[in-house]
């Protein structure tokens, strides 16, 4: 049936095994548990289709679908640790992609059978095709069981009693316990009449059915299996030998998985990152010798037109380009000179607008600093004028840097801040650092979360991270107030409103002019929660110590600030539509690396 042109492509939600995560399509969240896996040791971060990694982006220049069981999954593993995210890193450099513009899909499933594994990618391929498929099949020794409204997923670990005595032990309103028993009592009636030949058959027409529909779709993809699982090692078989010689060699490939004593995962039943990343050489040079890297490489310079620059009559731009040229056209925070610039510098205020990071500096604490999206240079300055501060300050408008290069000479800093042209999502330091900070930058790249997992590394183990955010609830009336406007009455309205609102900088057109672009006009942003933020803590090993949701206090308990964000709708309301006072709907978090 054809596909209505009006829909969007869009991925499938999950239909697997767990009926909990099924139970919470349409948000994301975070557990300490997944599966099998309950050492708590490990954070699983899920997104609204109820897949584990970042969201769906339908515009993403390029798409990669990672399909597979736990090893791809990442039972026990951050998700950046296992192969086939490392391999569609190394393919991204490979094709010289910035990391915003590819979006990696990740719907592999714990416990997952081959027939899971090739349902998934029929499913998910037709309703969205992918640009690169990366997948893991499963040992032989696999299948489901149907129930009443789920597959359950059976293998040989469910004869294990190191699984089974777990089991027994949970309490009867543990909602995992019903599954986890009807898995086992299902495992014991089908290994009770097992064939190993028709297991070995089963697998073989799952990987022919992947590679034959994927083929038939014009989808690339890598496919890779245990050596000792590949259907063509065990010499002629009279019903295996005809069906194996169909295999393409270029598909699916024999690894092995880190020798007799391999690594191990958190959870201690997976394979660890060394593994992975042994599987992920052996990835990268089969696509490089089938040809693979080169076919996806033709195609991306087909869509991204990768030998001519951008035209803007062709259609939107990725999300890093089209913010970029909003940028270059205006550089936020822009003064009218460099002069007055560094005259607003030297009057900072950093304890009025931010105490919680004022205190930190003040304390001495700090003597390294990385910021991302600094623009024209206003916070870099500051801490290396005010508090002694070394800082390494990175943006990609090269405007803006040279702006903050001229301010920072007025200033005569020029020794202690170093301004860096560069994607955050690129840059590599050094060494750790003391403070990392991003203020009102994040938000502006194709996926927040992600950009905020990438930033955080360069913190040290002693050290913090200082962002600030679009807040969710508090920035919905602002952006209605000024899309109405824009719409019925004109941008030359709208900006007499935002002055209107926003009388600190009304003294400086310049400057206006660049907030209200950037609060207003902005090509691109997102919004956030401090409860979502708090997931990302959680998963980075960081430790909430203030946010400006509850006016810099006490954050001991999290619940109550969750509560209490969900009131800073009325508030920005209240403020920009009755009280005419500038609300724009954004927030601060300062976080400590957890020890």
């Amino acid at each position: 049936m054809p596909r209505d042109p009006l829909v969007p492509e869009s991925p499938v939600p999950y239909r697997g095994s767990l009926a909990q995560r099924r139970a919470r399509l349409g948000e994301s969240y975070v557990e300490r548990s997944c599966g099998w896996d309950r050492t708590g040791k490990r954070i699983y971060a899920y997104n609204t289709l109820g897949f584990r990694g970042a969201e769906f982006h339908a515009d993403a220049p390029l798409r990669v679908y990672i399909f597979g069981e736990s090893t791809v999954f990442g039972t026990g593993l951050q998700l950046e640790d296992t192969w086939p995210v490392k391999a569609a890193g190394l393919l991204r450099q490979e094709l010289g992609l910035p990391a915003d513009d590819v979006c990696v899909m990740n719907f592999a499933d714990n416990g997952a059978s081959n027939a899971a594994i090739a349902r998934m990618i029929v499913t998910q391929c037709s309703a969205a095709p992918p640009d690169l498929a990366l997948i893991h099949f499963a040992e032989w020794q696999r299948t489901e069981a149907l129930t009443d409204d789920a597959a359950i997923h059976l293998g040989p670990w469910l004869l294990e009693e190191e699984v089974r005595a777990p089991v027994r032990a949970m309490p009867d309103d543990d909602r995992d316990k019903a599954w986890c028993t009807a898995a086992i009592e299902q495992a014991d009636r089908f290994f009770a009449f097992y064939d190993p030949a028709l297991g070995r058959l089963a697998a073989l027409r799952e990987i022919l059915l992947a590679q034959f529909f994927l083929a038939s779709r014009g989808v690339p993809a890598l496919a890779m299996c245990r050596r000792g699982d590949h259907p063509g090692r065990h010499g002629p078989h009279p019903i295996l030998g005809p069906l194996a010689t169909q295999l393409d060699p270029g598909f699916l490939l024999a690894v092995d998985f880190g020798g007799e004593a391999p690594d191990r995962a958190e959870d201690g039943r997976h394979i660890g990152p060394k593994s992975h990343d042994a599987i992920t050489a052996q990835v990268r040079s089969h696509a490089v010798a089938s040809g693979l890297v080169d076919r996806i490489a033709a195609a991306a310079r087909r869509r991204l037109g990768a030998s001519r620059p951008p035209d803007p009559a062709s259609g939107p731009l990725p999300t890093a380009a089209s913010v970029k040229r909003f940028y270059d056209g205006l550089p936020f925070n822009l003064h009218r000179t460099p002069g007055d610039a560094a005259a607003a510098i030297r009057r900072h205020d950093l304890a009025g607008i931010y105490p919680d990071l004022h205190a930190r500096l003040a304390r001495g604490r700090v003597r390294t600093a990385i910021e991302f999206g600094c623009g024209a240079g206003w916070l870099a300055a500051t801490l290396a004028l005010h508090y002694g501060v070394e800082v390494t300050a990175i943006d990609f408008c090269e405007r803006a840097l040279e702006r903050a290069r001229d301010v920072a000479a007025a200033l005569g800093i020029e020794k202690r801040v170093r301004f860096v042209s560069g994607d955050l999502f690129e840059y590599e330091h050094g060494s750790p650092v003391d403070l990392v900070l991003s203020v009102g930058a994040l938000h502006h790249t194709r996926d927040c979360a992600a950009a905020f997992t990438r930033v955080q590394r360069f913190a040290g183990e002693n050290g913090a991270v200082f962002a600030g955010l679009y807040h969710a609830p508090g920035r919905g009336p602002f952006l209605e107030l000024f899309r109405t406007l824009l719409a019925t009455e004109g941008e030359d309205a709208a900006f007499a409103r935002y002055r209107e609102l926003d009388g600190i900088r009304a003294t400086d057109d310049v400057l206006l002019r660049s907030w209200f672009r950037d609060q207003v006009l902005h090509p691109h942003e997102s919004q956030h929660t401090l409860r979502e933020v708090c997931g990302w803590l959680d998963r980075t090993a960081l430790a909430l110590r203030s946010t400006s949701i509850n006016g810099f206090g006490p954050v001991d308990d999290r619940e109550a600030l969750f509560a209490l964000e969900t009131g800073f709708e009325a508030r920005s309301r209240r403020a920009n539509f009755e009280e005419r006072r500038y609300f724009p709907g954004f927030f601060t978090v300062l976080a400590e690396r957890a020890v």
